[in-house]
């Protein structure tokens, strides 16, 4: 996560003691059969192998099991309260005589029930085998480090050493590109650039004259009609004219021709139905021919 942390101290962050007390109520809130289910699952988690049930009482149940603690196996005796009654000093005495008599060397209470004074004296008293307590408080501690039954949620904190190195770096970056522009520059015989801080030093923002603004869309008057000069009209009319006259005589040409091509066409048509009528074609006689026939008449 980039410009936030997260670390270790979230633990110890006043929410994470509410959480802690939500999942205590929850495995308080438990039946005994659950409650000895879950801690089964918290003493896998744990790394404990060859978990079983070595006794089983009516409030109680014991298990034996071995874990890894360096390079040696130690055998474990679990003591588990299945009611959720605040373990007693007798607790204790019984984790201590389960441990003799199934081989052990570690014992360890668990319970969701909160240890008194007394019970905590007698696991850490001196001359005996101590006794590890796992209850109340240090038992949802453990739910929540192996995550059993809860899920972890990290919230991120922003990491303001970050933004400080972020901004002096991105300083420094912005001094290394204003020189290499202004070597380049003198290197070109341009005049420098004056950057942004020069020119608001020059000439401050409160100084400079206001832009003149348009009018607000509510002040404005309504569009209407535009009227439209008489020459831009006569204008507009001559180039509609102008280009239409072309494609007028295009039309006409073609008109020209479809006739000459059909006029032909017609005549053959005619003729060839006077034809097949058998009409025969009637020939006038010619001037020449009937004044001969006449002098023939008067011999």
């Amino acid at each position: 996560m980039i410009g936030c942390y997260v670390g270790p101290t979230i633990a110890y962050q006043p929410h994470m003691e509410n959480a802690l007390s939500a999942l205590r109520r929850r495995l308080e809130a438990c039946d005994p059969p659950t409650v000895e289910h879950v801690m089964g699952k918290l003493l896998e988690q744990m790394g404990v192998r060859e978990l079983k049930v070595a006794k089983r009482g009516r409030d109680h149940v014991v298990y034996t099991g071995r874990r890894k603690l360096g390079l040696a196996e130690v055998r474990h005796c679990f003591r588990m309260l299945r009611g959720g009654a605040e373990p007693g000093r007798r607790d204790v005495a019984d984790a201590r005589r389960d441990v003799g008599n199934y081989g052990a060397q570690i014992g360890i209470v668990l319970s969701t029930g909160e240890p008194g004074r007394e019970t905590r004296s007698e696991a850490t008293a001196a001359g005996q085998l101590p006794v590890l307590l796992l209850c109340g408080e240090a038992l949802a501690e453990a739910f929540t480090e192996h995550a059993v039954g809860c899920q972890p949620v990290v919230v991120p904190e922003v990491d303001e050493a970050f933004f400080r190195t972020a901004a002096e770096a991105a300083q420094l970056e912005e001094a290394a590109r204003r020189a290499r522009r202004e070597e380049r520059d003198r290197r070109e015989g341009r005049e420098p650039r004056e950057t942004r801080e020069q020119r608001e030093a020059r000439e401050p923002r409160e100084g400079r004259p206001p832009r003149e603004g348009r009018e607000p869309r509510e002040g404005r008057e309504p569009r209407g009609e535009r009227e439209v000069p008489v020459e831009r009209e006569i204008v507009v009319e001559r180039e509609v004219t102008a280009e239409r006259e072309p494609r007028e005589r295009a039309r006409r040409e073609e008109a020209d021709e479809s006739a000459e091509v059909e006029a032909p066409i017609a005549l053959g048509a005619s003729v060839e139905v006077s034809l097949e009528r058998g009409a025969p074609a009637a020939l006038e006689p010619e001037e020449g021919d009937e004044d001969g026939e006449e002098g023939e008449d008067e011999d």
